[in-house]
């Protein structure tokens, strides 16, 4: 499966050893090889974008999904934050400036996208990474072979501003 970078497709250690188990040519192995690198390197904790600093408010009125606790949002916010993938708005609370919290969509292990938040956590489609939305271990690995957790961005709320800092 490719990862967002564009690098080649990740390849499981089993299915590595699988391919070369069964005599491929030399130059298969060496391609396999190299991919297989590559997800070793990746293994080391991707998408994790740099900080900006900037700072990003939205209003609570506008999103209709962010009114009850354990509701969520998906939302890119420019081309340098996060560097220009989606994060998940989460709120975790029912009042209080830590009601919201936000989250990368971006996989610690291989850098594909996680999905949408379901029974509390958030599920990478591509290895099986799993993820905490729970406000105690928000973006937290609950599960799987990411090496740790989501990149969580600092997240206020007024009472009527969501303010978001990357």
């Amino acid at each position: 499966m490719a990862n967002i970078h564009g690098g080649p497709p990740c390849v499981s250690r089993r299915a590595f050893i699988k391919t070369i188990s069964f005599g491929a040519v030399t130059l298969g192995s060496l391609s396999a090889l190299t991919t297989l690198e590559s997800c070793t390197n990746q293994d080391a904790g991707v998408g994790i974008a740099p900080l900006t600093g900037q700072k990003v408010s939205i209003a609570l009125a506008n999103f209709s999904a962010l009114q009850n606790v354990g509701g969520f949002v998906r939302s890119t916010f420019g081309t340098s934050n996060n560097a220009g993938n989606p994060v998940l708005i989460i709120r975790v609370a029912a009042s209080g400036t830590n009601a919201f919290k936000t989250m990368s969509t971006v996989c610690t292990h291989a850098a594909c996208l996680v999905n949408n938040p379901s029974g509390g956590q958030v599920a990478c489609p591509c290895h099986g990474s799993v993820f905490s939305t729970s406000a105690g271990n928000f973006g937290g690995v609950a599960g799987g072979p990411a090496p740790s957790g989501l990149q969580t961005f600092a997240t206020t709320f007024d009472g009527t501003n969501i303010t978001i800092t990357f």
